[in-house]
């Protein structure tokens, strides 16, 4: 027995075979997998056959050495750097087989406040201050992925044009989701569009200098339904659009973002719409009399954000209570609610997002213990809450009867996580929080 013994302790790991360091490899990070593919030529043969089972990148990620500058005295730059040599290595070893490419993110709290303390170096860019046509080497990539289904595209990472745009989605016909963030263009790409396949558009702050050519999309689109019109100069008749009759039939999400006002009447044509599921409206003229009307015709509502409406008081949110199959609730950066209004949160939500609110601890605590299904809490900008508030938090996960993950958004709050006394795998403490409702949808 003992020979036995000291015979497996002398085994080493280049002694095993192929399918046991391939199991071994599948643990590995991507970064991980770069630097086995420069062990020897076994390895590095090993390593190709791992590359083709990536379908999804994540550019912001650790996936693609998204990292946290340990010696930054500013709280606002952690975990927003992304190391370009990895990125390029791991895009070519895998681009082919790619299904899913984010290489933006949606939000980007205090923008230019970073742009203006953050400035790239030889190997590190912080992800706002790209320049244009920083990652223009993934432009050929792009066009050759095969099994493209998920594109997030902004500006400020490829400099994208109505002609590149045009020739991608030609590429792409079987893209279900697309993401344009901070382009401007002539609109004339979204007639290459697939009008039968793809089901999600969202264009944040987007200029589109002739919308003729979104709106015909828009109402030709048979399979299209989740819309996001986060555009800097939305064209009114991309609202009258979306709601009639023939453009809605399969509508499920409509995200509006802008300083727009809105009458009752338009309003009550969006509220027509019968799938929808999902509704925003961030920075629109949405008062507490409108919020009623949402409430009384969205009955199958599950997503509602409106973030940045601050004509919204407690009165408003007494309206959404009567709202039962809500599953997600953004009112973020609404001043004039207080703790009253949180006692009109149903306590069925799996998404709570509560950014720059001023809730009381107190108040908030009470609540978060009948919220048993919640699995997201934005707590973004909340600076109000402190160490003592995410342990608090961290016990009431713990003794809840089913175990329910909870990932809570703490960007720009005075929590500092080395010093919490108390982890709990159920609980995931994220420094920037990205909305995804699509599922949903």
């Amino acid at each position: 027995m003992e020979t036995k013994m000291r015979a497996l302790n002398e085994i080493s790991i280049v002694d095993l075979n192929d399918d046991c360091l391939l199991h071994i490899f599948r643990f590995l990070s991507i970064q991980d997998w770069l630097n086995i593919d420069l062990v020897c030529e076994r390895w590095q043969n090993l390593c190709s056959l791992l590359w083709p089972k990536v379908h999804s990148l994540n550019v912001s990620s650790e996936q693609l050495g998204c990292i946290v500058p340990e010696t930054s005295e500013d709280e606002d730059l952690a975990s927003l750097i992304i190391n370009l040599p990895i990125c390029k290595k791991v895009f070519e070893k895998c681009y082919l087989n790619l299904r899913k490419i984010n290489l933006s993110q949606m939000e980007r709290p205090q923008i230019t406040t970073l742009m203006d303390m953050w400035h790239s170096c030889s190997t590190h860019f912080y992800y706002h201050q790209l320049q244009t046509g920083t990652l223009d080497y993934l432009k050929g990539p792009l066009l050759e992925c095969k099994n493209l289904e998920e594109l997030w595209l902004c500006r400020c990472v490829v400099n994208a044009d109505d002609v590149f745009l045009s020739k991608l989605f030609d590429t792409h016909r079987n893209l279900r989701k697309l993401v344009l963030i901070e382009m401007e263009l002539t609109g004339e790409c979204f007639s290459h569009l697939s009008t039968e396949v793809l089901d999600s558009l969202v264009l944040s702050e987007c200029v589109i200098r002739h919308p003729k050519y979104l709106n015909s999309f828009v109402s030709s689109a048979s399979n299209l339904h989740t819309l996001g019109l986060h555009c800097a100069d939305r064209d009114p008749q991309t609202f009258t659009t979306v709601a009639s009759p023939t453009s809605s039939r399969n509508l499920k999400g409509y995200n509006e973002r802008g300083e727009y006002e809105y009458s009752c009447g338009l309003l009550y044509s969006i509220c027509s719409l019968k799938n929808l599921t999902i509704l925003g409206f961030r920075h629109a003229d949405i008062d507490n009399n409108m919020l009623r009307i949402i409430s009384s015709n969205c009955t199958s509502l599950k997503v509602l954000d409106i973030e940045y409406c601050d004509k919204i008081s407690n009165t408003g949110l007494s309206y959404i209570q009567s709202m039962s199959n809500l599953k997600c609730l953004n009112i973020g950066s609404i001043f004039r609610i207080s703790d009253t209004g949180l006692s009109y949160i149903n306590e069925n939500l799996q998404v709570l997002r509560i950014p720059s609110v001023s809730f009381s601890e107190r108040a908030l605590v009470p609540l978060l213990r009948e919220m048993t299904q919640l699995e997201v809490l934005d707590i973004t900008g909340c600076r109000q809450f402190k160490n003592r508030f995410i342990e608090t938090v961290i016990d009431i996960v713990k003794n809840r009867k089913e175990p329910i993950p909870l990932e809570i958004g703490l960007h720009d709050t005075k929590i500092n996580v080395k010093l919490l006394r108390d982890v709990c795998p159920l609980v995931k403490l994220n420094n920037c929080y990205q909305s995804d409702y699509s599922k949903y949808c």
